[in-house]
């Protein structure tokens, strides 16, 4: 279970700061998590930068995700772009690397929006929420990423 000791040795790391991050968010700072970053903005082992009742899971463990396994690859994401030129919902999908990403469980009524979706089982795959004066972004997995992030072949 790599994924719960990276989050401990982060967490161990970064737990110092946790009232400094949450301070400067709340203040008007921006906070951006990708994969473990994510993780990171959630209330256990983590900022608590998300509304109450909302968390955050590993996707491979949740029902019909693309993935079972922690090995690097990519993942289906379907995109909901609220600005610019609309295009057809094929352009909404992009495929993007992924190694045991984080999900978000959303509470009801979380004030939470929802930026993308996995495109298995519509599970939360990023999210925007307000924090204090300040934004919290976070993102399962990494949009960021090119094709030398895989180590296998594409």
């Amino acid at each position: 279970m790599q994924l719960c000791t990276d989050l401990d040795r982060a967490w161990h790391e970064a737990r110092s700061y946790a009232p400094d991050v949450r301070t400067f968010v709340a203040n008007g700072g921006i906070y951006l998590g990708f994969c473990l970053g994510a993780f990171l903005a959630g209330p256990h082992r983590g900022f608590s930068l998300l509304p109450a009742g909302d968390r955050v899971q590993r996707e491979i463990r949740r029902p019909n995700s693309q993935v079972d396994g922690i090995e690097d690859t990519v993942i289906q994401v379907d995109w909901t772009f609220s600005t610019g030129k609309k295009r057809g919902t094929a352009d909404n999908k992009r495929w993007l690397y992924f190694q045991d990403g984080a999900t978000f469980i959303l509470s009801d009524g979380s004030p939470t929006i929802v930026l993308a979706r996995y495109s298995s089982n519509h599970d939360v795959a990023a999210t925007l929420n307000a924090f204090g004066s300040g934004w919290v972004a976070n993102i399962g997995p990494h949009p960021e990423a090119d094709q030398s992030w895989c180590k296998f072949k594409v």
